[in-house]
């Protein structure tokens, strides 16, 4: 049977896949209930994926949903030239989420699908938080939630309750170096993201549950 890197059966990787979509799903509905844009809302999605992944089917899955694509505009730290042949209709451009090319208060909602993870250090985070808000009038970030029983990127079980030292530690032991790193994942919980958003923001974190366990955070900053 094919394996993945992980050592998963193709079955189980189909099975992660549909998963995945299916929470996705409803991350996206819980965007449009609190919003609900129109033809005229402008978006800025940070941190799309624009490497070979990207032609997987969950992923960048706010392009492939979204009613609206010309209002929409990308930000992603690679090339954008295969997403602007994917998307044809939306906008994209290549810049660090920490330091967004864009004016205040330059679109309506800013979008952010579980990149946060990935930008490094606590300030990193906060830094990539503070230009989110800078730059929308709304934003809407999601991340995964370390205290999930499965862990995300590794599909290990129950690593991501250990301190980070032990985590980073149990993640090199079976060969995953790049996880590993702390610039390329930082885990949330629910009290760590919240402190990420200045509180004038007046944010609020929802909770998106799997079997009744929370699996994603999103950290949410609503001006109407």
């Amino acid at each position: 049977m094919k394996k993945n890197i992980h050592g998963y059966s193709a079955y189980h990787s189909d099975l992660v896949a549909r998963i995945s979509w299916r929470v996705r799903g409803r991350i996206f509905r819980l965007f449009l209930d609190t919003f609900s844009p129109n033809e005229r809302t402008k978006v800025l999605d940070v941190g799309v994926m624009a490497d070979a992944m990207s032609e997987e089917i969950e992923s960048n899955y706010f392009e492939r949903l979204y009613p609206h694509p010309e209002m929409v505009t990308g930000v992603t730290p690679e090339d954008p030239s295969r997403l602007q042949k994917q998307f044809p209709l939306s906008r994209f451009t290549r810049a660090d989420g920490r330091a967004l090319p864009f004016g205040d208060q330059s679109f309506d909602i800013v979008f952010s699908g579980a990149v946060i993870e990935h930008v490094g250090s606590r300030e990193n985070q906060r830094q990539f938080v503070r230009e989110a808000c800078r730059v929308g009038r709304n934003v809407f970030i999601t991340t995964p939630n370390r205290f999930f029983p499965v862990e995300a990127h590794s599909y290990l079980p129950l690593i991501s309750y250990f301190p980070p030292r032990v985590f980073r530690g149990i993640l090199s032991t079976v060969g995953l170096h790049e996880l590993a790193k702390e610039e390329k994942l930082n885990l949330l919980t629910e009290h760590e993201l919240l402190q990420l958003f200045d509180s004038a923001a007046q944010p609020r974190i929802v909770r998106i549950r799997l079997c009744l366990l929370t699996q994603n955070l999103v950290g949410i900053v609503k001006t109407w």
